[in-house]
């Protein structure tokens, strides 16, 4: 079995419009234009466990954002991440 935690953290920029991006709008039309900065952190946990040449892996992991400007637009994005996997050595 093996396991192991991650931390990534960075600055996240994005270039935001007043309209919904989800959306279907003509590209000629025009909307202010927002630069956001935030804080970006992943906390992210992996198990793995198997035997010698397969192994199944289970990555839980979240994302953790804290805007610095524009606090009152949100960002989507997923809470929970969640992945399996499988590793097979030859």
């Amino acid at each position: 079995m093996d396991y192991g935690f991650g931390l990534k953290a960075g600055l996240l920029h994005s270039n935001m419009t007043d309209h919904n991006f989800y959306d279907y709008y003509l590209e000629t039309e025009h909307y202010k234009i927002h630069h956001v900065n935030s804080l970006l952190f992943e906390p992210n946990m992996i198990l793995r466990f198997g035997g010698e040449k397969l192994k199944f892996n289970i990555n839980l992991g979240t994302c953790l954002i804290r805007k610095l400007r524009l606090t009152d637009k949100g960002l989507p994005y997923s809470f929970i991440n969640l992945g399996l996997g499988l590793n097979y050595r030859f």
